[in-house]
């Protein structure tokens, strides 16, 4: 009898590329299947079983073997065999618990060697198709790249099985050249554990490829293109639009494990003395949250723990109701490394901390945009790249302004000096005219003196 044990549903995506991942056991051995969740969906699964045999030939020198893949036409499911070990991702983690940094760069550099390794390596060439997924990046040239590209070649579908290493899913497989250099940077700034290194020990990863801090926004914005190609430009698929219209939360059945769905809240007094006033474990990432006080909490300084890790959330609010129930905004500090408007970027576990001036309740109003997925330093420090080059061009738009006020101020004090020169020449032929004049007129009194006397 054939039992399902895990079952996840990709239905974020396009039609064509929504499936279905499921985990079953039958005669005790287990298998991984990958179904379309829609007609469309076939075609893509049938790419991912001609990958296969395509990305034997691609990394045949890399050391890596291909987990096989069959392909049951009838269904049109893809039969994969669940292989034991721990992922390259797992490892990853772990030596970043551990502080363990020289470890962490050489799973990278273990990474990049298979990454590098692709039959056929040339010079990358932009193609009509790789601008459909990933825009027209400001690629420095001469970038690595092969015909064949697995930008799937990430730390989680890498499985480390004694002394073999699989290649354990390849979905997004493009019969076109990808930079060697986007497949490995996207691996870098997609895991939790090379977020939380310092600056240094992320310039050493990216080293490793040769990638430079400077390109890193280019990669990003490679990947949001990606991500926009296999989600659908500005399309919800039609589940979202329609759970977005019942008055009910919606959790998310694919993360299955509770500590990764919920989330705690904490209110805290700090002064006078710490003790905690309020805790809720929470799911949705839209929320409008009232925490009441007793008449005992009334005073002194409060803190508000929104989550327990890392995160981007959008602070809509954040209100006290006084006893004759009217409601005040309240001004908070916080420990975000970046503050746009009222989205608020936290490296670590967010916290908000302000004065309770005897408030019955304390609401607040906000959106998660992402928790705990690693990426937030990155979308702090692309949005600083970005802010520092805007003000960097802004600079030298002013810079050039002032000189064109300076030229312009310049080319006028000429112009007058022009006007001058020209009317003391006007001037001096004139006076030149007048003399001339008063010259001829004495000549020709002389000649008539001169006629006088003759007579």
């Amino acid at each position: 009898m054939r039992k399902v044990l895990y079952t996840k549903f990709s239905r974020e995506r396009r039609s064509e590329f929504q499936i279905m991942t499921r985990i079953t056991e039958e005669d005790g051995i287990r298998r991984v299947w990958k179904l379309p969740l829609k007609n469309e969906g076939k075609r893509h699964i049938r790419h991912m079983y001609e990958n296969y045999k395509k990305l034997e030939d691609l990394y045949c020198f890399s050391g890596v073997q291909i987990c096989p893949s069959e392909l049951d036409e009838e269904r049109c499911a893809l039969a994969f065999p669940f292989v034991e070990g721990e992922s390259l991702e797992t490892r990853i983690s772990r030596h970043g618990k551990e502080k363990n940094f020289a470890a962490l760069k050489k799973d990278y550099e273990l990474l990049y060697q298979i990454i590098a390794s692709a039959k056929g390596q040339e010079s990358f060439v932009e193609t009509d198709a790789f601008c459909e997924v990933f825009g027209h990046p400001a690629l420095k040239e001469g970038l690595a790249a092969a015909a064949l590209s697995n930008i799937d070649m990430i730390p989680g579908n890498l499985l480390l099985d004694g002394e073999k290493i699989w290649v354990a899913d390849y979905e997004w497989v493009f019969p076109f050249a990808v930079p060697f250099a986007f497949i490995y940077a996207r691996s870098v700034f997609l895991q939790e554990a090379a977020s939380a290194l310092t600056k240094e020990e992320q310039k050493e990863l990216y080293g490793i490829a040769g990638i430079s801090m400077e390109e890193i926004p280019v990669y990003y914005h490679m990947e949001e293109c990606f991500q926009e190609f296999a989600a659908g430009k500005g399309e919800p698929n039609a589940l979202s639009t329609f759970y977005g219209k019942l008055h009910r939360h919606n959790y998310p059945l694919s993360i299955w494990e509770k500590e990764k769905m919920m989330y705690p809240v904490v209110l805290t007094e700090t002064a006078p003395e710490e003790r905690e006033l309020y805790y809720e474990d929470c799911f949705g990432l839209d929320e409008q949250k009232g925490m009441p006080l007793l008449e005992a909490d009334r005073k002194g300084e409060l803190s508000l723990q929104l989550m327990q890790e890392g995160a981007v959330i959008k602070i809509r609010s954040l209100e006290g109701v006084c006893s004759d129930g009217k409601t005040e905004r309240i001004a908070f500090s916080h420990n975000a490394q970046l503050e746009i408007i009222d989205d608020y970027y936290f490296l670590g576990t967010p916290v908000l901390k302000f004065q309770n001036a005897g408030y019955e309740q304390i609401r607040i109003d906000y959106r998660i945009y992402y928790k705990g997925d690693g990426v937030t330093s990155q979308f702090i420090q692309y949005i600083r790249q970005n802010k520092d080059l805007k003000d960097e061009l802004n600079g030298e738009i002013d810079r050039r302004s002032q000189l064109q006020s300076e030229m312009e101020a310049e080319l006028a004090r000429r112009e007058e000096e022009l006007q001058e020169m020209r009317k003391q020449k006007q001037f001096l032929e004139e006076e030149l005219e007048r003399m001339r004049q008063r010259k001829i007129v004495r000549m020709a009194d002389k000649v008539q003196h001169v006629i006088k006397r003759s007579k």
